[in-house]
C-alpha cells in the first residue's frame, strides 16, 4: 500500500532537503539494518556512491552524526541564493 504526497505550494518545496531529512530518519530508526551501497558505482571503485551523488562526503558524514538538515541547509543557502540570484536573467519562465 503506498502513500501519496502532494505539494501545494511548489515555492516551499525543497526537494533534495526532503530526500536528506527522509535518509536521516532511516538512519535515526535503523542503525543497524542501514548500509550505504559499497563500491563500485558507474566508472568509480573506491568512494561510496552516495559521496558521488552528493558531490563529497560532507552531507554523508552530518548524517550520519546526526546534524540537522536545517543547518546543512544554512551551509548551502548563500551559495543557492547567489546561483538562483544570477540565473534569473536566463530563466524563460518564472
Amino acid at each position: 500500500m503506498g502513500f501519496q504526497i502532494h505539494v501545494t505550494d511548489p515555492d516551499q518545496y525543497r526537494p533534495f532537503e526532503a530526500s536528506l531529512k527522509l535518509l536521516a530518519a532511516v538512519l535515526q530508526l535503523y542503525p543497524d539494518e542501514f548500509q550505504w551501497k559499497a563500491p563500485p558505482y558507474e566508472y568509480e571503485y573506491e568512494k561510496l556512491p552516495i559521496d558521488l551523488i552528493l558531490g563529497g562526503d560532507h552531507i554523508r558524514k552530518a548524517l550520519e552524526t546526526g546534524t540537522a538538515i536545517s543547518e546543512l541547509r544554512m551551509q548551502w543557502q548563500p551559495e543557492l541564493d547567489k546561483y538562483i540570484h544570477q540565473s534569473r536573467e536566463f530563466h524563460l519562465y518564472k
